[in-house]
């Protein structure tokens, strides 16, 4: 209140307690003085505003006591109904409090819960023996303050379960003992639902990879089959025809025309090696009939002379075969392994080395090449290539593992274990 305020108060106040005391009916005790009457006066006019500047502390606590209340109103209604679940526990795992976000995915009332239902009643049987006494939540949370990312299965009221990933915190006493539990549960339904149906995704496109690679290792086979049983000996064919129609030829013939036909057999020649080289690059045939290993010895000698590079093979039990699908993968990889060598490594040599043992298989190749460092793989700049992608994807089909080493000016070690 302002001064201005105040005189104009206690004018008023004087002149009301003036009027008051000339209108004093008969019989009423008169005042000694005007000393005793300037005090009651005085008494009239300043008590009600010296109460009124002490309430004034009063009424702004009160309003601040007002605004406190409907904060906490406003964070009860947050707690409540929060998109999480809030509990606390006691020192026995008894429930002490819970929010209504976690009663509706249970299905209970808090009168249910509260002071009547530990954590270990809504455990499925298989885990209450590691929930002992506070549970092996409450536990960790008790040795090291805190607990994270733990996965449980609550047990509703229909006995249906829910999935939750739990956060606990240690609620302790002013002399520092765990009295309890404070956890923060996330519901896990959706989240585990669509991991299966992504894991359930990833399953079918390993299989439709995995089909679509069969089916690719059949058409190779196919078209191999094809050059090698049709066009081949069509080409052959043409190739006696025109050595027995340059036998033939009299001598008079021109010059001209015995370099054209000297020349039309060196190009079906040359067209009789490309498909011939087509034919072992799409399927071997040495694959299906003798094996892995002839196959990769056979590969090995064509791939040396075309590039020039060293290429030794070697097996623990040359003849032993395996299944088909196995066989291509395995050809198939170090076929892919022979290519990036001489594309990007520039090694003198490579070995390839196959070991049967112990109900395993392992396929090596190593190379003396430029090398390169693992750890860049991935990086925006050096993203794996098809060829290591293709090696791993059909390591991986066939079940087994694949492991690559490298550091640069060490070459290169590729290795497959099924």
């Amino acid at each position: 209140m302002n001064n201005n305020g105040a005189g104009c108060r206690i004018t008023k106040l004087r002149g009301d307690e003036e009027s008051r005391l000339a209108k004093q009916p008969a019989g009423t005790e008169p005042l000694r003085s005007g000393a005793d009457a300037q005090r009651l006066i005085h008494d009239r006019e300043v008590h009600p505003v010296e109460l009124e500047l002490q309430n004034e502390p009063l009424r702004q606590a009160g309003a601040e006591v007002d605004a406190a209340y409907e904060e906490f109103e406003d964070l009860e209604d947050q707690y409540q109904n929060a998109p999480y679940g809030y509990h606390s526990l006691d020192a026995r795992g008894v429930f002490v409090r819970i929010n209504d976000t976690e009663l509706r995915w249970l299905g209970y009332s808090r009168d249910e819960v509260i002071g009547k239902l530990k954590l270990a009643d809504l455990l499925p049987a298989a885990s209450r023996p590691i929930f002992a006494i506070f549970g092996e939540m409450l536990r960790k949370t008790i040795e090291t303050g805190a607990a994270r990312d733990v996965n449980l299965e609550l047990i509703r009221k229909d006995g249906s379960l829910l999935p939750v990933l739990a956060n606990a915190s240690v609620i302790r006493d002013a002399q520092g003992r765990a009295v309890g539990t404070r956890s923060t549960l996330t519901d896990m339904t959706v989240a585990r639902r669509l991991k299966h149906d992504l894991a359930k995704q990833a399953r079918r496109t390993r299989e439709l990879s995995h089909r679509l690679i069969a089916v690719q290792e059949e058409e190779r086979r196919r078209l191999a089959a094809e050059l090698h049983d049709s066009t081949s000996p069509n080409l052959y064919a043409v190739a006696l025809n025109l050595s027995m129609i340059a036998a033939d030829l009299a001598p008079s013939a021109s010059a001209e025309l015995h370099s054209r036909l000297a020349d039309t057999r060196a190009l079906l020649k040359d067209t009789i090696a490309g498909i011939r080289h087509t034919c072992a690059a799409l399927r071997p045939a040495t694959l299906d009939y003798a094996g892995l290993v002839p196959a990769l010895q056979g590969h090995a000698e064509l791939f040396a002379r075309r590039t020039g590079i060293a290429v030794e093979v070697s097996c623990t039990d040359p003849d032993r075969r395996l299944a088909p699908e196995l066989e291509s993968s395995l050809f198939r990889i170090a076929q892919e392994a022979l290519t990036n060598a001489a594309k990007h490594a520039q090694p003198n040599a490579i070995r390839i080395e196959l070991v049967h043992a112990s109900g395993q298989t392992l396929l090596t190749l190593s190379d003396d090449g430029a090398g390169f460092d693992t750890k860049a793989l991935g990086q925006s700049e050096h993203r794996p290539g098809l060829g290591l992608l293709s090696m791993r994807e059909r390591a991986e089909f066939a079940g087994g593992k694949f492991n690559l080493e490298s550091e640069p000016g060490k070459g290169t070690r590729i290795s497959v274990e099924i």
